[in-house]
């Protein structure tokens, strides 16, 4: 009599399991990481770029070039997409290359449109976690974003209200990406430290203008095309320089930290930009304390060096913009901005729940009666408020405002947070990160009061960032 014995029963389903086990690692061989699917993808794109090469050839060999080189950078961009959004940071403060790309194109814009397709690309094919949206963050931004909405279908110049719109999509977009492809501390560093090098890089040539310029009123500009934003931009990395010089070990990081820092502080000096110097005037004693004991000697002996390098070379003309302030009408540039709250106040007054559009303050102020105060080119442009939490009240209404400061606390609240975790693991280099951003944070929200920053890059990175910073610290300190 034959027995059967149960290990026999057993015996087929044990080689269907390992046949199926095999099945799945093969099926994840064939994901990008896979260097037969990267090959593949590799010669594809190679076969497009030399067909595309070999029509621009017969107008010129260097477009053809050109273009094989693209095609194998795109490849690698879907591939790895965080390359893309390492890239992009580089030209966000680079607004004066603006002029090589037609219409309202940027380098930067390109750049951004180019990390999202490959972050979509690359995130339906293979992304592991399908989740996007992440925190409360996510969810106070899309609620912003609907207020904006509502606004700009019940605006009276709904064209403009709705390219506005477009631009606010476009940085969620932004946000989206840094929020899933900077998902280890060491990303997040890398995307500031680009961040830092292209401000750093603005900084320097605004030297080198203002250094060179023969006109007694010139404001250096940098790669930028306003004299504010270069202060902005600069008095922002400020803190951030600071607060990783501190957690430095390497000595030519040090020197390159400390060399950026002061370039920074120059760059804000020669924008001739108030708004930015008192931000940083408020932020720096700040960011000294906070570093803590065993740090404030150096910052306080780097700084003194820094003022003994710069305060003899300050223009008296520095001086002179802020002696201005205090007097009534002996500021034409101020009397102006304070037209701009005054006309907001009505506005706000008129439509105190939805606002009247977004991107109609521009338009409306300049219809109104204040538009004597307009240049020509200005009558066209329009003038925003010059105040972010009014600009953002005029236009989205209370609800809108309410949003916006959530998201403010929020991304404090996370920074704060994140601090704690990164001191309990040790990870000195995320905390003093986590710390710089948080007095830069401080920096743009003094900003504020003297502009509208809200369609600019900048907030919105903090507002990603800030949320993985908790996130990792979170993490961290479990």
């Amino acid at each position: 009599m034959i027995r059967i014995t149960s290990s026999a029963l057993q015996f087929p389903s044990v080689a269907i399991q390992q046949a199926a086990q095999q099945w799945r690692i093969r099926a994840a061989r064939t994901g990008w990481q896979s260097r037969v699917t990267f090959l593949s993808i590799l010669a594809a794109t190679l076969a497009a770029g030399v067909g595309v090469a070999s029509v621009a050839a017969a107008f010129e060999p260097l477009i053809a070039a050109a273009l094989v080189v693209a095609v194998l950078i795109l490849a690698r961009f879907v591939t790895q997409p965080f390359y893309a959004l390492l890239l992009t940071m580089i030209f966000i403060p680079m607004d004066r290359l603006d002029d090589y790309f037609p219409g309202d194109l940027s380098a930067a814009k390109v750049l951004t449109l180019v990390t999202i397709a490959c972050f979509a690309t690359h995130w339906l094919v293979s992304a592991e976690d399908k989740r996007l949206l992440r925190g409360t963050q996510s969810k106070l931004i899309l609620a912003f974003l609907a207020i904006g909405l509502i606004s700009s279908l019940m605006a009276y110049y709904p064209a403009q209200s709705f390219d506005a719109l477009f631009r606010f999509f476009r940085l969620f977009l932004l946000y989206l990406v840094v929020h899933n492809l900077a998902d280890t501390p060491g990303r997040a560093r890398w995307l500031i430290v680009a961040l830092l090098i292209a401000v750093s890089i603005s900084a320097l040539y605004g030297l080198d203008s203002y250094l060179a310029s023969p006109l007694k009123n010139f404001r250096a500009e940098g790669l930028t095309r306003q004299p504010n934003k270069l202060g902005f931009d600069a008095a922002l990395m400020t803190p951030i320089a600071i607060a990783l010089l501190s957690s430095t070990r390497s000595r030519l990081g040090r020197v390159l930290l400390a060399s950026a820092s002061g370039l920074l502080i120059v760059g804000v000096i020669i924008s001739f930009s108030r708004g930015s110097a008192i931000a940083l005037a408020v932020g720096l004693p700040l960011l000294v304390w906070r570093l803590g004991s065993r740090n404030r000697v150096r910052i306080l002996i780097t700084l003194a060096v820094l003022a003994a390098i710069i305060v003899p070379l300050i223009p008296a003309r520095f001086y002179d913009r802020f002696s201005t302030l205090g007097e009534f009408g002996a500021d034409f540039s101020l009397m102006r901005r304070e037209t701009y709250l005054l006309f907001a106040q009505r506005k706000l007054l008129e439509q105190p729940w939805i606002g009247i559009g977004l991107s109609n303050f521009d338009e409306q102020y300049a219809q109104s009666e204040y538009r004597i105060l307009l240049a020509e080119d200005e009558l066209a442009e329009g003038r925003p408020a010059h105040n972010t939490y009014m600009h953002i009240a005029v236009e989205t209404g209370l609800a809108g405002l309410g949003l916006f400061l959530s998201l403010v606390f929020v991304s404090w609240r996370d920074l704060r947070r994140s601090q704690v975790g990164f001191r309990l693991k040790g990870d000195m280099a995320s905390y003093r990160l986590a710390q710089g951003l948080e007095i830069s944070f401080l920096c743009f929200l003094i900003l504020c009061l003297f502009g509208s920053r809200q369609y600019e890059e900048f907030p919105w990175l903090i507002f990603a960032l800030s949320g993985l910073l908790a996130r990792f610290g979170r993490w961290i300190g479990t």
